[in-house]
């Protein structure tokens, strides 16, 4: 379980941060990522963490390539967060974390 703030010090705190949105972080020392927090204080115990693990061959793009409703990883919870698509059971009660 995450703490309520999650401390992330490759992340600079950033409206594209907030709560309920996808967005990338990135440590020179190890891989990209995507990281989604689900708005609202979490509950009491906090939340659980989805840990998605692609298994892509190659990672010739982004992280943001996880996020792609088009692309190869369309389906997986980063394409359904980024498109809305996210059934609320996930949307709003998981903490998401896709290196890439």
């Amino acid at each position: 379980l995450l703490p309520a703030t999650p401390s992330v010090a490759a992340v600079p705190p950033t409206a594209a941060a907030a709560p309920g949105r996808l967005y990338e972080a990135s440590d020179p020392a190890t891989y990209p990522c995507l990281v989604y927090a689900p708005p609202g204080p979490p509950p009491p115990g906090g939340r659980p963490l989805l840990l998605v693990l692609h298994g892509a061959g190659t990672n010739t793009g982004t992280a943001r390539d996880l996020a792609d409703p088009a692309g190869e990883h369309a389906g997986l919870p980063p394409s359904l967060l980024a498109t809305g698509l996210a059934p609320a059971a996930l949307s709003e009660n998981f903490y998401v974390v896709a290196p890439y």
